[in-house]
């Protein structure tokens, strides 16, 4: 049976982004990568995720973050969203 593939990879969490640690001093670095470019925390609420749904590709651009599930959701569903960070516009 192969293993199955993990969501995100965590990594050590800066001191200036550790309120978005669930897991001690680690974080999700897909979130910390959206984070650093917002120059600000993300809220717990805040989804991040990934164009190409691979969880390695971790590239700016390859990522977008809405302000809640149910917006990511409209998203997924065609709606008219405007994230709160786009990779696509760097």
């Amino acid at each position: 049976m192969a293993q199955q593939q993990p969501n995100s990879k965590l990594v050590e969490c800066p001191e200036e982004f550790m309120s978005m640690c669930s897991r001690g001093t680690r974080v999700n670095e897909h979130r910390l990568v959206v984070a650093k470019i917002l120059k600000r925390p993300l809220l717990k609420c805040e989804i991040v995720t990934r164009f190409d749904n691979d969880v390695y590709n971790v590239a700016p651009e390859n990522l977008i973050a809405f302000a809640n599930r149910a917006e990511w959701i409209q998203y997924q569903m065609g709606k008219d969203v405007t994230p709160i960070f786009d990779g696509r516009l760097l």
